[in-house]
Protein backbone atom coordinates (compact mmCIF):
# COMPACT_ATOMS: atom_id res chain seq x y z
CA UNK A 1 0.00 0.00 0.00
CA UNK A 2 1.09 3.57 -0.94
CA UNK A 3 2.33 5.52 1.75
CA UNK A 4 0.05 8.46 0.84
CA UNK A 5 -3.19 6.58 0.19
CA UNK A 6 -5.31 7.04 3.35
CA UNK A 7 -7.65 4.19 4.72
CA UNK A 8 -11.04 5.26 5.62
CA UNK A 9 -11.79 3.73 8.59
CA UNK A 10 -15.72 3.68 10.64
CA UNK A 11 -15.17 6.90 12.78
CA UNK A 12 -14.59 8.68 8.97
CA UNK A 13 -17.74 7.28 7.90
CA UNK A 14 -20.05 8.19 11.17
CA UNK A 15 -18.07 11.47 10.67
CA UNK A 16 -19.39 11.96 7.49
CA UNK A 17 -22.32 10.32 8.05
CA UNK A 18 -23.28 12.86 10.48
CA UNK A 19 -22.24 15.89 8.77
CA UNK A 20 -24.75 14.81 6.08
CA UNK A 21 -27.31 14.14 8.73
CA UNK A 22 -26.98 17.56 10.56
CA UNK A 23 -27.11 19.19 6.84
CA UNK A 24 -30.47 18.27 5.97
CA UNK A 25 -31.68 19.05 9.34
CA UNK A 26 -30.55 22.67 8.84
CA UNK A 27 -31.86 22.78 5.63
CA UNK A 28 -35.59 21.72 6.70
CA UNK A 29 -34.97 24.04 9.47
CA UNK A 30 -34.23 27.16 6.98
CA UNK A 31 -37.05 25.74 4.35
CA UNK A 32 -39.53 25.64 7.36
CA UNK A 33 -38.49 29.23 8.47
CA UNK A 34 -38.86 30.81 5.04
CA UNK A 35 -41.94 29.41 4.67
CA UNK A 36 -43.95 29.30 8.16
CA UNK A 37 -46.34 31.76 9.14
CA UNK A 38 -49.52 33.01 7.51
CA UNK A 39 -50.43 32.44 3.71
CA UNK A 40 -53.48 33.69 2.40
CA UNK A 41 -54.89 32.85 -0.78
CA UNK A 42 -57.52 34.24 -2.34
CA UNK A 43 -59.87 33.54 -5.19
CA UNK A 44 -62.64 35.46 -6.35
CA UNK A 45 -65.94 34.91 -8.48
CA UNK A 46 -68.15 37.84 -10.30
CA UNK A 47 -71.47 37.91 -11.32
CA UNK A 48 -72.84 35.48 -8.74
CA UNK A 49 -76.17 35.01 -7.11
CA UNK A 50 -75.80 34.26 -3.14
CA UNK A 51 -78.45 31.88 -1.77
CA UNK A 52 -78.12 31.84 2.10
CA UNK A 53 -80.65 29.83 3.66
CA UNK A 54 -83.75 31.02 1.81
CA UNK A 55 -82.12 34.25 1.61
CA UNK A 56 -81.31 35.43 -1.89
CA UNK A 57 -78.75 38.28 -2.31
CA UNK A 58 -78.08 39.40 -6.23
CA UNK A 59 -75.17 39.96 -8.10
CA UNK A 60 -72.41 39.44 -5.51
CA UNK A 61 -68.91 38.98 -6.05
CA UNK A 62 -68.03 36.30 -3.69
CA UNK A 63 -64.52 35.67 -1.80
CA UNK A 64 -63.02 32.41 -0.63
CA UNK A 65 -60.26 33.75 1.43
CA UNK A 66 -57.85 30.05 2.39
CA UNK A 67 -54.96 30.35 4.99
CA UNK A 68 -52.27 27.61 3.41
CA UNK A 69 -49.95 29.06 5.95
CA UNK A 70 -48.89 27.32 9.60
CA UNK A 71 -49.98 30.65 11.59
CA UNK A 72 -53.60 31.72 12.13
CA UNK A 73 -54.55 35.36 11.27
CA UNK A 74 -57.63 37.46 11.74
CA UNK A 75 -59.63 38.81 8.63
CA UNK A 76 -60.55 42.38 9.48
CA UNK A 77 -62.25 43.78 6.63
CA UNK A 78 -62.77 43.10 3.40
CA UNK A 79 -63.24 45.57 0.31
CA UNK A 80 -62.24 47.03 -2.92
CA UNK A 81 -59.89 49.11 -4.48
CA UNK A 82 -60.16 50.85 -8.24
CA UNK A 83 -56.84 51.91 -9.51
CA UNK A 84 -55.72 53.28 -12.50
CA UNK A 85 -53.57 52.17 -15.22
CA UNK A 86 -50.04 53.08 -13.68
CA UNK A 87 -51.67 50.76 -10.19
CA UNK A 88 -52.12 53.97 -8.29
CA UNK A 89 -55.45 53.78 -5.89
CA UNK A 90 -58.08 56.54 -7.25
CA UNK A 91 -61.06 55.00 -4.79
CA UNK A 92 -60.84 52.73 -1.69
CA UNK A 93 -64.30 51.58 -0.08
CA UNK A 94 -64.24 48.66 2.69
CA UNK A 95 -67.27 46.68 3.04
CA UNK A 96 -68.32 45.99 6.68
CA UNK A 97 -69.56 42.45 7.93
CA UNK A 98 -69.42 40.61 4.79
CA UNK A 99 -69.33 37.63 6.35
CA UNK A 100 -71.29 34.83 4.24
CA UNK A 101 -71.67 32.50 7.33
CA UNK A 102 -69.32 33.87 9.88
CA UNK A 103 -69.53 37.81 10.04
CA UNK A 104 -65.90 40.05 10.99
CA UNK A 105 -63.26 39.84 12.33
CA UNK A 106 -62.98 36.33 11.88
CA UNK A 107 -59.96 34.42 12.97
CA UNK A 108 -58.71 32.02 10.18
CA UNK A 109 -57.08 29.14 11.66
CA UNK A 110 -54.27 27.43 9.08
CA UNK A 111 -56.19 25.27 6.44
CA UNK A 112 -59.48 26.90 7.10
CA UNK A 113 -60.83 29.52 4.85
CA UNK A 114 -63.70 31.86 5.37
CA UNK A 115 -66.41 32.99 2.63
CA UNK A 116 -66.97 36.45 2.14
CA UNK A 117 -69.18 38.74 -0.25
CA UNK A 118 -69.03 42.61 -1.98
CA UNK A 119 -72.08 44.11 -3.73
CA UNK A 120 -71.23 43.85 -7.11
CA UNK A 121 -72.73 47.43 -8.09
CA UNK A 122 -73.26 49.14 -11.48
CA UNK A 123 -70.14 51.35 -10.91
CA UNK A 124 -67.82 48.64 -9.59
CA UNK A 125 -69.21 46.48 -12.49
CA UNK A 126 -67.72 48.90 -14.63
CA UNK A 127 -64.45 49.36 -12.96
CA UNK A 128 -64.09 44.53 -13.56
CA UNK A 129 -65.04 45.19 -17.11
CA UNK A 130 -62.17 47.53 -17.23
CA UNK A 131 -59.77 45.67 -15.75
CA UNK A 132 -59.23 48.27 -12.65
CA UNK A 133 -61.03 46.31 -9.77
CA UNK A 134 -59.26 44.61 -6.90
CA UNK A 135 -60.40 42.77 -3.51
CA UNK A 136 -58.55 44.21 -0.89
CA UNK A 137 -58.53 42.24 2.53
CA UNK A 138 -57.24 43.62 5.48
CA UNK A 139 -55.77 40.60 7.54
CA UNK A 140 -53.60 40.88 11.66
CA UNK A 141 -50.87 39.79 10.00
CA UNK A 142 -49.70 42.68 7.74
CA UNK A 143 -50.46 46.44 7.53
CA UNK A 144 -51.00 45.97 4.03
CA UNK A 145 -54.11 44.59 2.47
CA UNK A 146 -53.59 41.34 0.60
CA UNK A 147 -55.17 42.52 -3.01
CA UNK A 148 -56.30 40.69 -6.21
CA UNK A 149 -57.64 41.63 -9.19
CA UNK A 150 -61.45 40.95 -9.97
CA UNK A 151 -62.25 39.20 -13.57
CA UNK A 152 -65.51 38.98 -15.19
CA UNK A 153 -66.95 35.39 -14.44
CA UNK A 154 -70.79 34.18 -15.83
CA UNK A 155 -72.00 31.68 -13.48
CA UNK A 156 -74.81 32.76 -12.01
CA UNK A 157 -76.65 30.36 -9.82
CA UNK A 158 -79.79 29.80 -9.60
CA UNK A 159 -82.58 28.28 -6.74
CA UNK A 160 -82.07 25.23 -8.79
CA UNK A 161 -79.00 24.74 -8.25
CA UNK A 162 -78.70 25.59 -4.65
CA UNK A 163 -81.46 23.10 -4.15
CA UNK A 164 -78.95 20.42 -5.57
CA UNK A 165 -76.19 20.96 -4.03
CA UNK A 166 -78.26 20.41 -0.59
CA UNK A 167 -79.77 17.63 -1.98
CA UNK A 168 -76.30 15.98 -3.05
CA UNK A 169 -74.47 16.91 0.47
Amino acid sequence: MNSNEKKYDLTDFAAWWGAAIATLLAATQLYSFVFSGVQISIDITSNRDLMYGEIQIPNVVLVEVSNNGSEACTIKNLGYQIKNSEGEIIQDKLHISSGVYNPLPHKLEPGSYWLGYLPQTPELESYIKTGNAYVSLFCSDSKKPYTQKITVTHNKSSKKDAQKARASS
